[in-house]
């Protein structure tokens, strides 16, 4: 049991720090606090827009994409939520999938998404921010070179076993870590986009 509830907690963590990677920390308190967390979304602004409402179609992503173009950036990798990536997978595409008639299937699913920027692994992210309904703006993503951005531990994640309370046996994980860029200008990206969901 002990064992079973040190790996729930470590995902939590993950899912804390994921979520900090995407978004940022907040900060709240007294002023004299540390420093707030840079998420991508908070980080990115020279090839980031905020759109207000505008329906992410191929050319407008395309668009966003070409920005890096004057930085000698590779963008390989493009994080977005299920309304975006559903949107993404319905762009028109050579791709030809032969499947036997007997297995029964039908895939629309994009994994890898090639643009005159290059190719970029698709992402599903739950930290992206997602409007409420597929027709609603509100929706994020960001495409970024990983060669730029790194996480950086300054304590790796560790747990620790504290004082024995009578019978009971308590345990604290800890650790330290941040996002570090190592220039803003290679990932692109925007927020409030409407997904294009048929």
């Amino acid at each position: 049991m002990l064992t079973y509830q040190e790996i729930k907690k470590a995902k939590e963590l993950k899912t804390d720090i994921e979520l900090a990677l995407h978004r940022g920390s907040a900060v709240s308190g007294d002023t004299n606090v540390a420093p707030q967390f840079t998420g991508f979304l908070n980080k990115l602004s020279t090839n980031f827009t905020a759109s207000s409402g505008t329906t992410l179609t191929e050319q407008v992503l395309n668009d966003v994409v070409t920005l890096a173009y004057n930085f000698p950036v590779n963008l390989r990798e493009l994080y977005c939520n299920m309304f975006l990536k559903r949107t993404i997978n319905q762009y028109t595409t050579d791709v030809q999938r032969f499947l036997p008639a007997g297995d029964r299937r039908q895939l629309d699913l994009i994994d890898v998404y090639e643009s005159e920027m290059g190719i970029m692994a698709l992402i599903k992210s739950r930290y992206q921010l997602q409007s409420t309904s597929k027709t609603t703006s509100g929706n994020s993503w960001i495409a970024i070179d990983p060669d730029y951005f790194q996480v950086g531990w300054l304590r790796p994640i560790v747990t620790q076993q504290l004082g024995l309370d009578g019978d009971r046996i308590r345990k604290l994980m800890v650790g330290e870590a941040t996002l570090i860029f190592r220039s803003e200008k290679a990932g692109v990206g925007g927020t409030g986009y409407v997904a294009y969901i048929n």
